[in-house]
């Protein structure tokens, strides 16, 4: 969704109208789409805004378009399907990293959009990571913001929960990795509790068996 859709679209080949899109990018969408096709989601349906529209405003007629935006017109926010489409991908997910609304959500006009995005994120029991000014901008103005707080808690709580679960053997094995390694005795060295003397002078187990055999 948001801006970064209307690339993508065109590189599919669909008329964009006069929505943002970065023409540098189309080749690279182009590749992404012919190696990951099958995994990105993009919108179905788009609502646009007529020529003569201005955002922030009630000027301008609003049509709820397919993935084709007429000449002219351009793509405010994702569709209905999109945003449906989006929230139960969201509900399934176990990680969520949200990076960017679906549209202008300032305008009350096109907020619907990034409105169920964002709820589908609040709601989703995976673990979520909620990335740029604007999303967190957009989950404070549709009110989730004490509920993502809610979410994050029961994250790391879950995550404790995983690391508290570690198989007790795996633990040991964990704790011997990070013990201070012991060494072979190189030659001549001397280990506590080997060690015998010789007037004043400490000798290692085998001196002292030579010492003896001299005796």
């Amino acid at each position: 969704g948001g801006g970064m859709c209307f690339t993508f679209l065109s590189a599919m080949g669909h008329s964009i109208g006069a929505s943002l899109f970065e023409a540098e990018q189309v080749d690279n969408c182009k590749r992404l789409l012919d190696s990951h096709g099958d995994r990105l989601h993009l919108p179905t349906d788009i609502v646009a805004l007529s020529p003569d529209g201005k955002l922030f405003s009630d000027q301008g007629e609003v049509r709820h378009v397919g993935r084709d935006v007429p000449e002219g017109w351009m793509g405010v926010d994702i569709g209905p399907e999109s945003a449906g489409t989006f929230s139960d991908i969201i509900l399934e997910g176990r990680t969520i990293l949200w990076n960017g609304p679906m549209g202008v959500f300032e305008d009350p006009r096109f907020e619907a959009g990034t409105k169920v995005v964002a709820e589908a994120v609040a709601e989703s029991r995976g673990f979520s990571v909620i990335g740029g000014g604007d999303s967190a901008a957009a989950v404070a103005q549709f009110g989730l913001a004490g509920e993502t707080a809610r979410q994050q808690q029961r994250d790391e709580a879950r995550a404790q929960e995983r690391r508290d679960a570690v198989d007790p053997e795996l633990r040991v094995l964990g704790e011997r990795q990070r013990a201070p390694r012991q060494h072979a005795p190189l030659e001549g060295e001397v280990r506590p509790g080997e060690e015998h003397e010789h007037g004043d002078r400490p000798l290692a187990r085998r001196e002292a068996v030579a010492l003896d055999a001299r005796r």
